[in-house]
Parts: structure tokens; C-alpha cells; sequence
């Protein structure tokens, strides 16, 4: 009967995947996400180290580079025959969620990616200390730790060991983490929070391209066009191919009647730059940057006919912006 409903759970588990997937493929578009397939680690068969990663290097390296991550699934991995070893009564569940979680940081790791302020293996973190903390809690649970460590020294041993090692990385995790929150607050609202001000101002209801889309889109009601490929097809698939030309971009947004661009230029420096027919009139460069993807956002008429209305619109939005912000470029002269 739990068999049933564990296999049952699973199949209703992926129907949401399905029925996105499906709505994705009849609008043209990828089966997954764009961020997943341009975000995630594709195979490459090519070389012997690349089939070494597709077979689980890759995992271990990512693991190795984030000590949180890697000492949890170590837990993981130490606990299930500790609990077994411990004497105690279990419940199967514990092993089972154990067994899940190695799985699926295992996966993550493989196929996925940290980093980018701790947001992607978020979710690791606190499944991680869940299931670890539920574990601990069975081996000792209604005996002192004299009597268990009496009983099963080594299994004991090996908990106390993963749980201390365990706890150095992810407070050292948690202290990065909260000293830098505050900065990162303040360059997100200097910059993009900012940008979205712009643009729901002076832009609403045209086409603009950008290549940190998340706040723009939020604050301001425009067609975007998202050179990191992320929120459009075309650029994705550019992407996918590594295809992306500096000729391509001034196709597109030619082609979709793009006004301007706000962008972080060394986003397109291994592709040679931008189109240089567009005219960059500004520049927003902010101040102790640790969180956003460039410290300088710079603005181009992507339409020559567009050059003015952008620098008079900058100018009059100047005197919004945080006095930290630094102001440079035609506009600002």
C-alpha cells in the first residue's frame, strides 16, 4: 500500500513538469525552461574529461568548490549506516529521506549550478539540515549519549564528527551571507530597482533590450528583449548554438523595432562588442557592488532617430536617482 502511494506521488509529482513542458512546446519554445537549459551543464562527449564529468566528475567538482554542499551529502552518506549500526528502532522513513537527499544533491551538483548569491542550492541547504537533524535525533532518541556511545562508539563517533565538521562551512555560509544582505539590498535598488523606474517612466508600451531583465520587467510594462537568452527564444537559441554575433543582435532588435538598450557592456565582449551603429548616451556606475552583474549599466539609442528623446529623458530622471549612483556619458556632460 505505501509502495502504491510512494509510485503514485511520483507519477503526480512530474505532471506539472508535463503540462508546462507541453504549453512551452505549442508556443514554440523548449520543453524546459530557457533558464535550465542554458543554465544547466550540458553533456560533451568530445574528450575523455568531458565523459568523465557526465559520469559524475563534474558532481564532485562542483561539491568540492562548496563545502556546505559537500559536507551534508557527506552526512548524508555517513548517517544511513550509522542509524543502522546504532541499535535504535528506526523509522524507515529517515533512511529513506537520507537516500533522497544524497540523490538529489548528487543530481543538483551534476547537472545544475551554485553560486549567484547562495540562491540556486538554497533549497539543499535546508533539506540538507532537515534530514540530518531528523537523523541525529534517531540515533539518540530516548537514551543519553553515554549509554549510545557505549553501545555503537564508532556510529556515534561518525555523527558527532559529520555534525561538527558539517556545522564549520555553513557558518561560515550563513556569516557571508548576513554581512553582505545590507549591500546587496542597496545595489539592487541603486541600479535595477532604478532602471525599472526609467523605463516604466518614459518607455512603457515599447521594445527594449537588456540583459538583467528581472526588475525591469517587474516595475515597467514594455516588449523586452533579453540578450542573456533567458526571456527570448531567439537569443537562447543563439546561445545554445553559440551562435550569438554582434551582427545577429542588430538583426533582431532591428527586426522587433527595439528604442534602446540598457545592458552591461562586458557582457559582450567575447562576441566584439555591441552593434556600433547604436549611440551610447549614459552610463550608471554604482558604488561597492557585490550582488549585481556589472557595477556599470550603460544606455543606447538602439534606433539613431531615438538618440535625443533618450538623453533628454535621462536628464530629467538625474535628479531621481541616488545621489551614490555616479552619472556619466552624453547626457551627463
Amino acid at each position: 500500500m505505501y509502495s502504491a502511494y510512494f509510485s503514485n506521488s511520483h507519477r503526480l509529482g512530474f505532471l506539472p513538469v508535463l503540462v508546462y513542458g507541453l504549453i512551452s512546446l505549442s508556443k514554440g519554445w523548449y520543453f524546459f525552461p530557457n533558464s535550465i537549459i542554458l543554465k544547466g551543464q550540458t553533456p560533451d562527449f568530445s574528450s575523455p574529461y568531458g565523459i568523465a564529468k557526465f559520469l559524475g566528475l563534474s558532481s564532485i567538482e562542483m561539491m568540492y568548490s562548496n563545502p556546505a554542499i559537500l559536507f551534508l551529502f557527506a552526512a548524508s552518506l555517513v548517517f544511513i549506516p550509522s542509524i543502522l549500526r546504532s541499535g535504535v528502532i528506526y523509522n524507515k522513513s529517515v533512511i529513506i529521506m537520507l537516500i533522497i537527499f544524497a540523490s538529489m544533491t548528487f543530481l543538483h551538483m551534476q547537472f545544475a549550478r551554485t553560486g549567484s548569491y547562495f540562491r540556486y542550492e538554497a533549497y539543499l541547504i535546508a533539506t540538507g539540515l532537515f534530514v540530518t537533524g531528523i537523523s541525529v535525533s534517531q540515533i539518540f532518541r530516548g537514551k543519553p549519549f553515554s549509554e549510545t556511545f557505549r553501545k555503537s562508539p564508532i556510529a556515534v563517533s561518525s555523527v558527532v564528527i559529520s555534525v561538527v565538521v558539517m556545522m564549520i562551512p555553513l557558518f561560515v555560509r550563513a556569516k557571508t551571507s548576513i554581512s553582505i544582505t545590507p549591500t546587496a539590498i542597496m545595489n539592487i535598488y541603486h541600479q535595477q530597482y532604478q532602471m525599472g523606474l526609467f523605463l516604466r517612466e518614459f518607455y512603457n508600451g515599447k521594445v527594449i533590450a537588456a540583459n538583467d531583465i528581472g526588475a525591469v520587467n517587474f516595475l515597467a510594462d514594455m516588449e523586452c528583449i533579453d540578450l542573456a537568452g533567458l526571456g527570448s527564444l531567439e537569443v537562447a537559441e543563439m546561445m545554445k548554438s553559440k551562435s550569438m554575433t554582434t551582427d545577429k543582435i542588430y538583426e533582431l532588435a532591428k527586426a522587433k523595432d527595439t528604442k534602446i538598450a540598457i545592458v552591461y557592456d562586458h557582457w559582450f565582449d567575447s562576441i566584439g562588442g555591441l552593434p556600433k551603429s547604436w549611440v551610447k548616451v549614459g552610463n550608471w556606475t554604482i558604488q561597492k557592488n557585490v550582488n549585481v552583474a556589472g557595477s556599470t549599466v550603460s544606455f543606447y539609442a538602439v534606433d539613431p532617430s531615438e538618440r535625443e528623446y533618450l538623453k533628454q529623458s535621462l536628464k530629467a530622471f538625474s535628479s531621481q536617482l541616488p545621489k551614490s549612483v555616479k552619472q556619466t556619458g552624453e547626457y551627463a556632460e
